[in-house]
């Protein structure tokens, strides 16, 4: 039932792992060559007058490597076509990804100006994230939970998809000049394999053991779904219920990737993928133990009980594939990445950093699934954790390494800094790299930490993604040479995925002193009348 799911489960545990500063080098280097080719080859043809052609190949393109250029001229290829709704969807997308690019935002204004008088919007809010087929056509390029989609006059049939072979079928009546909005949710897990589950676990009279129990789920996780209760003791609980068989196809996925990795890190002359394989491995096979689970939640709640800050739900019950533990009302990060005020979000980002960091020196454990869907601001101004399925543990807390090489990478010493890369095996003894762009290469990434506080945006995020992923730059070649040594694929993960949900949450932090308070070894005073660096 959860293939799909698994399988994104999957890849966003590899795509985190191996991203930006070691990163998808793996997978990119064989994504920009057909990227490459794609855009070429809709050059050629948009010479040639074949706009249907070129507009296929510019998405092909998009595809393998999304950049604004690539997704403007898709827009003008299919527009030359005369299919002005897929040029208004990518249109849509364009204004959502790239906002700050004045030719990008000048193409897609143009074309939604006159889509708005002609065709029928059609604008889909998906929990989870969704794909999109329309007239067994796919019409996203991505999967998102907000898409806006463009139809011309007439009856169209959507199939909207979901991890886990889900999905719903939508019809749809289009009017030229008319809008519709619709919010989704994915088919839940049948309530009688729920059932299943929980007899089996709980036993034949498991509707003892709780004052009241919902059969419609409140929220899926990457590999099941909770349910909300009443426990016998009238405590209101979360009941995490894991999709039968998740675990087997878990592993199977696991290990096709696997093979494909290895070939695809032949690009990458600097990583040693086997032993970062073999990490990844047992961490998702510990995502699938809910005993594990349950005793690292326990650990958390105890270390964070009473707490002014931060709210941990402690564990009830756990059996086999169940999991109840109290529930946890708020405010959920989603909410506020939508609609909250700069003062919500200032708040929000501030409690996460400090979260993620504080973490494994009071409980020796680092939460390592930084997913919005997992944090909620509480009434009291606390911050609300969640899922504990990636936890790693860190008895002694954060390596101390890790702030001995920011203050040295900070201060401007570059020998000292690639020195102590070498000796932790983030660049391996057989690759020769000049410590000056080295340090060039990490600089963008240490830019919140110059300055007292920084707010994180998404445009600063794509400054980063292009400086490190673009082949014409020097950082793409220095990039192919970095390792990431095995013990640090969770913090890697922690790291980069926390960086991506401060950029959509977009609030000011004071990092410098966050990452200088729990960060072990971190020398990181304060600098006097720093501001906000503007991103």
């Amino acid at each position: 039932m959860a293939a799909m799911q698994r399988s994104w489960l999957i890849g966003s545990l590899f795509a985190v792992s191996l991203s930006m500063s070691v990163g998808a080098r793996a997978q990119n280097a064989d994504r920009i060559k057909s990227a490459a080719a794609e855009y070429d080859a809709g050059r050629r043809a948009y010479t040639d007058n074949k706009f249907e052609e070129a507009a296929i190949h510019f998405e092909n393109a998009y595809h393998d490597a999304p950049n604004a250029q690539t997704l403007r001229n898709a827009m003008r290829a299919r527009r030359q076509a005369g299919q002005l709704s897929r040029a208004a969807t990518l249109a849509a997308l364009a204004q959502v990804k790239y906002s700050d690019d004045k030719a990008t935002m000048e193409t897609a204004r143009e074309t939604l100006l006159e889509a708005d008088q002609k065709l029928h919007k059609v604008s889909l809010t998906c929990d989870p994230e969704c794909g999109v087929a329309a007239d067994n056509h796919v019409v996203s390029l991505e999967d998102s939970t907000k898409l806006n989609l463009y139809f011309e006059p007439g009856t169209h049939t959507l199939i909207v998809s979901w991890p886990g072979d889900r999905s719903k079928e939508v019809k749809i009546e289009s009017k030229p000049g008319t809008k519709q909005d619709f919010t989704l949710a994915a088919p839940p897990m049948p309530v009688s394999m729920v059932h299943e589950v929980l007899a089996k676990e709980l036993g034949p009279r498991w509707r003892q053991k709780f004052v009241s129990f919902q059969d419609k789920p409140s929220a899926a996780a990457s590999i099941g779904q909770v349910h909300r209760a009443v426990w016998k003791d009238g405590r209101d609980v979360a009941v995490k219920v894991q999709y039968p068989g998740a675990g087997p196809a878990l592993i199977s996925d696991l290990n096709q990737v696997s093979r494909v990795a290895r070939v695809a890190a032949s690009w990458v002359p600097g990583l040693d993928i086997k032993p970062i394989l073999d990490e990844l491995k047992r961490r998702v096979a510990e995502e699938l133990d809910y005993g594990l689970e349950a005793r690292s939640q326990k650990k958390f709640a105890a270390a964070f009980a009473g707490d002014p800050d931060f709210a941990i739900p402690d564990v009830l019950h756990q059996k086999g594939n169940v999991i109840i533990s109290e529930w946890l009302d708020g405010v959920p990060l989603s909410s506020i990445i939508a609609t909250g005020s700069p003062e919500a979000r200032d708040a929000a980002a501030s409690r996460y950093i400090e979260f993620l960091l504080v973490g494994p020196a009071r409980a020796g454990l680092l939460h390592a699934d930084p997913h919005p869907g997992n944090f909620r601001m509480l009434a009291d101004g606390r911050l609300g954790v969640i899922d504990f399925g990636a936890v790693n543990r860190l008895p002694h807390g954060l390596p101390p390494e890790m702030g001995q090489l920011l203050t040295l990478a900070l201060a401007g010493d570059a020998e000292g800094s690639l020195e102590g890369l070498r000796r932790l095996g983030f660049v391996k003894a057989t690759i020769t790299i000049d410590a000056d762009e080295l340090l060039a290469f990490l600089e963008p990434f240490m830019e919140p930490l110059r300055t007292d506080n920084f707010t994180f945006t998404r445009a600063w995020l794509r400054s980063v993604s292009l400086h490190v992923n673009n082949p014409r730059r020097p950082a793409f070649t220095m990039s192919l040479k970095l390792n990431l040594p095995p013990s640090y694929l969770l913090i890697h993960r922690v790291w980069l995925g926390g960086i991506g949900v401060l950029c959509q949450i977009q609030g000011e932090v004071p990092g410098r002193a966050i990452v200088d308070r729990w960060l072990p070894e971190a020398d990181l005073p304060p600098l006097a009348n720093s501001g906000s660096v503007p991103a």
